[in-house]
């Protein structure tokens, strides 16, 4: 261990860690660790995409969840020379809040032009990064010091398979990618820590930027990181040592110059190009939102989570904390990571599909293998203490049976409900797709459709959408909300969407949509289409509508 490291790394429990030869031991990877990164878990992730598709009219379609078929419809008018717009022909609105992402996924668009398999390619970059977290999980593991193999392997279990993070990456959202930038800048902050080298500055500079074009709010984790980063710079000497100052210098621009240049560019395009200076789902979510109600509905979700998810990791972690003489700089920094993400998803309010997808939200999801990771380290520090005691330290197959254990916990429910009768939101993405395609069967493609899900059915309809609850609507975004906060689901205007827009199809039915077209809007009839549960709503007096078909129904 280099001296640098000694100083920021003391000694757990007041005994020295153990020699050079246990690290090289530890850096090579047993037989039971290829198998469950290269076999068990690939051959689970397969078998989740396999589970994301269905079949119409004779052929397989591939679907991702609804917000990520808005990042899908977007993509694609970028692949056919539209701009990142939503709707070609009209003003860009900036809809999506996962930049970089999005690009990945017009990049899939340009390569594949058939929409039922273009999902599988967006899917198997999802499948990649989740592979490359597993690698990133051993190599943060290894720079942790976590030496039991039995420690490691449990904790590797639980990373590998933790459902929400492979629910969200393999269904199409940016989560998997924003945890893998968020934990390379965790490695880069822990090398950085132990060796000073501005290349791994310049990493996690790196990565701070990558994680900002991913998601905005991903600044905040791996902003936590780099302050940490910053927080290890050698002072002593101050500024009459002019060696040191330049080094630190040089590690700070490293840090923060990739970020405000791309911070710099990328206000400049979002002001040209849609004439804002933040994304249009901020002001959906803020604008007229009362803080307190924001704030009691996040506190009411994270209890839950913590509830039935996360409450006994966490219990584990406080309770072994507990027991602790000391605990390191780089534990308290992982914590810190976790809490750090539970803080701003009660500060969002939660997410939009809380109680509808298993385990942790989009946002708590960041944090959580930074939990598992501490709850490992407080494992190999209970089993180092007891070993220094003259105490039986703890066996690897006692460590296994709990890492089991709480592999368990975290992802059966959500696992057996995926792969049994199908999970509450995958369920409605295919009814959603079914509307799409029947659709753009239904309607002249000059048609103008209004919908509430801006997902699967504007993308596979191939129709000008109005989106009735604002995400890509900047008027009904900025009005004042209708019902009780929700994220993303408690503002809409049908006085202006259906009133004066006039849409020749309503697609989805929700909320008080009836109620509405009752009182408001007459000329809309209700049409049910064949093999789809919900009804969709046609103008009277619309001649973008192929009647004669809808007779034949």
């Amino acid at each position: 261990m280099s001296n640098r490291e000694s100083a920021h790394h003391p000694p757990v429990f007041g005994f020295q860690d153990l020699s050079g030869s246990v690290d090289k031991q530890i850096m090579r990877t047993s037989l039971a660790e290829k198998t469950l990164m290269w076999a068990c878990a690939p051959l689970l992730y397969f078998a989740f995409m396999w589970q994301g598709s269905l079949i119409v009219a004779g052929r397989r379609y591939f679907v991702l969840i609804d917000d990520a078929m808005i990042s899908m419809r977007y993509a694609r008018n970028l692949a056919e020379g539209h701009g990142l717009v939503w709707n070609a022909s009209q003003t860009p609105i900036e809809g999506y809040s996962n930049l970089l992402w999005t690009l990945v996924m017009a990049c899939a668009h340009g390569l594949v032009s058939d929409e039922a398999r273009v999902s599988t390619l967006v899917m198997g970059a999802g499948f990649g990064v989740l592979l490359l977290l597993g690698w990133l999980f051993r190599m943060l593991l290894q720079e942790l010091k976590v030496r039991d193999r039995g420690t490691l392997i449990a904790c590797l279990a639980l990373l590998v398979f933790y459902y929400p993070l492979v629910y969200w990456t393999l269904r199409g959202m940016e989560t998997g990618l924003v945890v893998l930038w968020v934990y390379l800048a965790l490695w880069a902050a822990l090398r950085f820590e132990s060796t000073a080298q501005n290349r791994h500055a310049l990493l996690l500079g790196v990565c701070v930027t990558a994680a900002y074009l991913t998601r905005m709010d991903a600044v905040l984790p791996t902003g936590l990181l780099a302050a940490y980063a910053l927080s290890s710079l050698e002072l002593r000497g101050g500024l009459r040592d002019l060696r040191i100052a330049q080094k630190n210098l040089l590690a700070l621009l490293f840090l923060a110059l990739p970020l405000l240049l791309c911070l710099t560019a990328h206000l400049a395009f979002r002001i040209q190009m849609y004439g804002d200076w933040l994304p249009n789902t901020y002001y959906l979510k803020v604008v007229g939102v009362d803080l307190g109600e924001r704030v009691a509905l996040g506190v009411t979700t994270l209890a839950s989570t913590f509830q039935w998810h996360l409450g006994a990791p966490l219990i584990a972690w406080l309770l072994l904390a507990g027991m602790a003489r000391s605990i390191r700089r780089s534990e308290l920094l992982l914590v810190a990571l976790f809490a750090l993400q539970c803080v701003y998803s009660v500060w969002a309010g939660g997410d939009y599909a809380e109680g509808q997808v298993h385990g942790a939200n989009r946002f708590i999801c960041v944090g959580v293998p930074a939990l598992l990771m501490a709850l490992a380290l407080r494992v190999e520090s209970l089993r180092a203490q007891r070993q220094a005691l003259g105490r039986t330290p703890l066996q690897m197959p006692a460590v296994l049976a709990g890492g089991v254990g709480l592999l368990l916990l975290l992802n059966v429910s959500g696992y057996v409900e995926h792969f049994g009768r199908g999970d509450v939101l995958l369920r409605a993405d295919f009814w959603r797709a079914r509307v799409g395609l029947a659709i753009r069967d239904l309607t002249h493609a000059d048609a103008v459709i209004a919908s509430h899900s801006a997902g699967q059915i504007p993308y596979f309809a191939h129709r000008t959408t109005i989106d009735l609850l604002g995400k890509n609507d900047a008027e009904v975004a900025r009005g004042a909300p209708a019902a009780a906060f929700r994220p993303g689901h408690n503002k809409w205007n049908y006085a202006l969407s259906i009133g004066a827009r006039r849409p020749d199809l309503i697609a989805d039915r929700w909320g008080v949509l009836e109620e509405y077209l009752a009182k408001h809007a007459q000329e809309y009839v209700k049409l049910n289409l064949p093999g789809i549960s919900r009804p969709v709503y046609l103008r009277q007096d619309s001649e973008k509508i192929r009647w004669s078909k809808h007779a034949r129904l």
